[in-house]
């Protein structure tokens, strides 16, 4: 039998009238395109980034793809460090 959370009952926790609940948020709305630019250039000029994104946005293996990345990047896709 559950006791009711009123101050005759030994383990009362007293309610607050509002809850004070932490609201953590990051607005991008308001971030100019600019930024958005700056982030498809960075992958555009790393040839190996921009491959990445390309065999992730498939749904099947393309070894043409797979194998124009560097070394490091397709052992690491290859062992499903992106997946």
């Amino acid at each position: 039998v559950a006791l009711a959370n009123t101050p005759d009952n030994p383990a009362y926790v007293p309610l607050e009238a509002e809850p004070q609940i932490p609201i953590e948020v990051i607005n991008i709305t308001d971030i100019g395109t600019e930024f958005f630019e700056e982030v498809r250039e960075s992958y555009e000029q790393d040839t190996s980034c921009h491959i990445l994104t390309s065999l992730l946005d498939k749904d099947c293996k393309d070894t043409f793809l797979l194998n124009a990345l560097d070394e490091v990047w397709k052992n690491s896709y290859s062992e499903g460090g992106f997946h």
